[in-house]
């Protein structure tokens, strides 16, 4: 374990000993003194921020007592002139937030995630607001009374952190220089002997190289003089012996050497006809099984490799081997972007390094890949031919992730990229070589379907029945159209001011011949992906016209009725939506004042700067932009108003949510505010208990939808619904408003 220091000189093994010494009492002491001033810091910071916020609840106690909102507003900003305040927040006893300031956005954030959670940087400080009596323009606190609120401030830990970092600088630069200069006087102090011995060890090299002609001048008489002498008298001796080999060995060697020539000359006349053969035919092998630009193996190599494993395992059933179907996650971006040779560059470094570091055992020592093969554009196959445990094979993949975590460097620039990686483990029961490969390519792309980018995923035989069934639906789905196998459920959306019905959501359904209803998460995304979402799209906005028409035609003339249709990320990509939605409404007749379209958040952010120039086209036709699964999404509010949007659909998941959860019910609050402000209406989705409903109530929504009112109903169900409305959710409104107040 310590043969390093063993091959160490004196000099620097006497230093290094007063080194540890020395550094390890500077350290111990170092770490005492460090953690008492990091403490010491620590609790100013903790009473600098209570003494702040206990200063902030007097200020606010007789705003607070008397309701006086303005003034509790100009006390939480006032709060936060201190520079060390990053966010100020006066609660009432019910925990109901009243008032507050922010400096800082992302403390306030992270506070209104998780409040009763630790942050980095600021820490919180919370003290009650107690009752105050006024006396002569003059405030003091009424005696024996409980708080009726509490103040909380975000107190910036910045300066903690920086007079940490300073002492811990002045720390090490104390023990570096303290250790520094005990070393170097070590050192000078034993340089005299060290050079001694050092001129000794230099002159017995020589010696064992062959130089033999420089004398050894160290005659001193002490240990290391009587041991110069002694190697001089053995430089003399192995000299001599030397001379009388030397002349030997001449004569030896031309003797030697006259043989060896003629038997040179003789076989190099026979072997240059037949290497020159061998090397062309191993040229022309090596090219047929190797990949030009990387130099890889290639696909024909890696099949006769995979059906010798096969082979090895029918005879062992015990016997496992293992691919890694591997394809490069944004390669299509660098070729888009840089050119495709910088795609070229990319792959060869990228083979570089596989080839390099696995092959060296630099993931999993014992575990380096028998084959490392390109079988076509950015996919690569890595084969184990000998493996134990899955999890082997799994701990190597999950190695090779963080391998390719350093960047390429390619043309001038780095270029981050990751391997989305399929696993097979391969046995007696592959009869194919091919059949491996699909495993594994069919894994690999459930590797690259999950959530984040990269990653790996292990085979199993219900991913291919999953597949085969996937394949029978997109044939199913392709026919179902023409054959008139969708119809459309239309859920009731309720105006809660009125508490008539202002509306309907058009939702789509598969009735499958043979599977029943089929679910539209099963197979609306295979719609997206196939590009079948379009004429289904189509369908839907022409069929959800005409039914919105024969609705109001039931209803008198002064009572509205609209109807939401969604827009899929690939409609809104289609070059002339805006035309196919207004040929909807005009072959319908409808108004498209009474057309309500809805886009995801998610859709909307991902494309909004394509997205804008057709939400614009949309607003000029006349129809109504709704931002649906609001809050669920990445919208940044500093560009949501760039958006033509006319209303905001609050995702069901905080609204199923509230009566549990007081934060989400806080988060549905800021987005009716948020949305009030930028002047658009605001829908609840998802309302299913009247505790919901009430507390949508109080927070002046405009709308709202749910299974409390209706599940998607039939045309039929819609029409008999509309007729009986007169006033059915109206005394359900009246209930839950007195259950509010």
């Amino acid at each position: 374990m310590f043969n390093w220091f063993h091959k160490l000189g004196l000099r620097v093994k006497a230093t290094l000993g007063v080194l540890i010494i020395v550094g390890m009492a500077i350290a111990a002491n170092s770490v005492v003194t460090l953690y008492q001033s990091f403490w010491t810091v620590d609790q100013m910071t903790q009473r600098a921020a209570r003494l702040n916020a206990i200063h902030l609840a007097q200020v606010s106690s007789w705003p607070l007592q008397t309701g006086n909102q303005v003034a509790l507003t100009k006390t939480t900003r006032q709060a936060t002139y201190h520079q060390d305040i990053l966010f100020a927040a006066i609660y009432n006893a019910d925990h109901k937030l009243l008032s507050f300031h922010i400096k800082d956005h992302d403390a306030w954030l992270t506070y209104q995630r998780s409040p009763n959670k630790l942050a980095d940087s600021f820490v919180k400080a919370t003290f009650p607001v107690r009752p105050v009596v006024q006396i002569s323009n003059a405030e003091y606190p009424a005696s024996g009374s409980a708080s009726f609120g509490y103040v909380t401030i975000g107190y910036s830990t910045n300066a903690m952190h920086h007079a940490q970092t300073m002492q811990l600088i002045v720390m090490i630069a104390m023990f570096v220089l303290t250790a520094s200069t005990a070393g170097l006087i070590v050192f000078k102090a034993v340089g005299r002997w060290t050079t001694r011995l050092g001129r000794l060890v230099h002159a017995s090299d020589r010696i064992a190289n062959g130089d033999l002609a420089n004398q050894i001048e160290e005659d001193g008489h002490d240990e290391i003089g009587r041991l110069g002498q002694a190697c001089e008298k053995m430089r003399r001796a192995v000299q001599q012996r030397d001379r009388t080999m030397q002349r030997f060995n001449e004569l030896l060697q031309e003797e030697v050497d006259m043989r060896t020539e003629q038997l040179i000359a003789a076989k190099e006349s026979a072997e240059e006809s037949a290497l020159s053969i061998q090397e062309t035919n191993q040229k022309l092998r090596d090219q047929a099984r190797h990949d030009d630009l990387t130099g890889l193996p290639n696909r024909t190599f890696l099949m006769e490799r995979l059906t010798v494993c096969m082979a090895r395992a029918k005879q062992n059933p015990d016997e496992q081997f293992a691919i890694l179907f591997m394809d490069m996650d944004r390669f299509k971006v660098v070729n888009d972007s840089l050119g495709h040779a910088a795609g070229d560059e990319l792959l060869i470094q990228f083979a570089k390094r596989m080839t390099s570091k696995l092959s060296q055992g630099y993931a999993l020592p014992g575990l380096e890949p028998d084959v490392i093969a390109r079988i076509g554009g950015d996919e690569f196959v890595l084969l184990i031919e000998s493996v134990a445990d899955t999890t082997d094979v799994c701990r190597l993949a999950q190695q090779i992730e963080q391998m390719l975590a350093e960047p390429f460097q390619i043309a001038g620039q780095d270029v981050f990229t990751a391997s989305s990686i399929g696993i097979v483990m391969g046995g007696d029961r592959y009869r194919e070589a091919s059949d491996i490969l699909r495993d594994a390519d069919m894994a690999m792309y459930h590797a690259k379907g999950q959530e984040h980018s990269g990653g790996y995923h292990l085979y199993d035989q219900t991913m291919h029945e999953q597949a085969l069934m996937r394949l029978q639906l997109e044939n199913d789905l392709r026919q179902a159209i023409d054959r008139k196998q969708f119809s459309l459920r239309f859920q009731p959306i309720v105006d809660l001011k009125s508490g008539y019905i202002s509306g309907f959501e058009a939702l789509v359904r598969w009735d499958h011949p043979e599977l029943g209803m089929v679910s539209p998460v099963r197979f609306v995304p295979i719609a997206e992906e196939t590009g079948l979402i379009v004429p289904l799209g189509t369908w839907i906005l022409r069929q959800a016209c005409a039914d919105l028409k024969r609705l109001q035609s039931q209803l008198p003339s002064d009572r509205p009725l609209t109807m939401n249709i969604n827009l899929s990320k690939r409609q809104i990509s289609e070059p002339g939506i805006v035309q196919i939605v207004a040929d909807a409404i005009a072959e319908a007749q409808v108004d498209p004042l009474d057309i309500r379209l809805e886009i995801t958040e998610s859709v909307i952010m991902e494309t909004a700067d394509q997205l804008i120039p057709v939400l614009h086209e949309f607003a000029a036709l006349g129809c109504q932009l709704h931002m649906d699964d609001f809050g669920t999404g990445y919208s940044s509010l500093s560009c949501l108003h760039r958006f033509p949007l006319d209303a905001l659909k609050i995702d069901r998941a905080f609204i199923v949510n509230m009566t549990d959860d007081p934060r989400h019910a806080a988060i549905v609050n800021t987005i009716v505010m948020l949305a009030n402000n930028l002047g658009m209406k605001v829908t609840a989705e998802g309302v299913e208990t009247k505790e919901q409903l009430a507390q949508v109530l109080a927070m002046d929504c405009d709308h709202c939808q749910g299974y409390y009112f209706a599940k998607p109903l039939t045309y039929a169900q819609a029409g008999e619904l509309l007729a009986d409305n007169h006033m059915p959710f109206e005394t359900l409104r009246a209930e839950d408003s007195c259950q509010v107040n």
